[in-house]
């Protein structure tokens, strides 16, 4: 598994981090606004955007004098398909297939069932 997809959806796994790139996606954002949209401490946005910069998740650009962020799609597109890939594998993982879910039946394991 790439790591770097582990590294991605560890990140986004925090509800914060998460909420950063959704607005994100919608438009460039500064520290600021995104501090007041998300209702948490412009610090404690600076250390979640930092994390996100440090995967290359986000990238900034200097406009005046603030920093606006945006998201680095192609990134966020390559892991969504790296998900949709894993999750079209069709491996069967089963002891013996007698109750294998792609036999139509359930796993002895999930029916208590002794072979």
């Amino acid at each position: 598994m790439e790591k770097g997809v582990v590294k991605v959806c560890r990140a986004l796994g925090d509800k914060n981090r998460f909420a950063i790139v959704s607005f994100l996606l919608e438009s460039p954002y500064c520290i600021r606004a995104l501090s007041k949209k998300i209702g948490i401490s412009e610090s404690a946005i600076s250390q979640h955007v930092r994390i996100l910069k440090e995967l290359d998740i986000l990238s900034g650009e200097k406009r005046g004098y603030y920093m606006h962020y945006s998201v680095n799609r192609p990134l966020l597109r390559r892991t969504g398909m790296t998900m949709v890939h894993m999750s079209e594998q069709e491996k069967c993982t089963c002891p013996s297939q007698k109750g294998c879910r792609r036999n139509g039946r359930r796993s002895t394991e999930e029916t208590g069932e002794s072979t």
